[in-house]
């Protein structure tokens, strides 16, 4: 069948290739990087049909906190988590709701197609600092966010995720 000259080529191979496997395994997983963004914004919302003049009325604010974490690995996006608690208020600035949300998408297989969940809660109380009002808009939030405003932020949230078991799929 085979020779061990043969024999002995196979198993070097098969030996070189399983070390190759390994090698580029472990070279695929130190490869990792992670992004963490910590956001307080406001923006208008808008009715999502045109009325009869074909114009988008505004209807509203939300204001926002949230915080994204993008893993990547070999410059490919592995993993992403979303977490934000989002205030709503109407044109008169009258408080509506708030919802917290977690978005969490997972590529397990490096094949592109993400595994995804979303959970959800709505609750009614203000949880987000409010944005001055000139009784016309809100002023939008400007500034860059302080070291210690991401931070008080992060905890926020990280209060919130760690009740995400009550949170309601989407």
């Amino acid at each position: 069948m085979f020779n061990n000259r043969q024999l002995l080529l196979i198993i070097l191979t098969l030996a070189a290739l399983i070390a190759a496997g390994i090698v580029w395994a472990e070279t695929r997983e130190s490869n990792s990087e992670t992004i963490e963004t910590i956001e307080a914004f406001s923006t208008e919302l808008f009715d999502a049909s045109p009325d009869d003049q074909g114009i988008y009325q505004k209807t509203g604010y939300q204001v926002v906190n949230s915080k994204t974490i993008i893993v990547t690995t070999n410059g490919e996006v592995t993993s992403s988590k979303i977490t934000a608690i989002t205030d709503y208020y109407d044109l008169q600035q009258d408080y509506m709701k708030t919802v917290i949300s977690i978005n969490d998408a997972v590529n397990k297989s490096y094949s592109g197609i993400f595994d995804a969940d979303s959970k959800s809660r709505e609750i009614n109380e203000p949880l987000n600092e409010k944005p001055e009002f000139d009784g016309s808009e809100f002023t939008a939030i400007k500034t860059p966010l302080s070291s210690d405003q991401k931070r008080k932020i992060a905890e926020k949230l990280e209060k919130y995720a760690a009740t995400s078991q009550i949170l309601q799929r989407n």
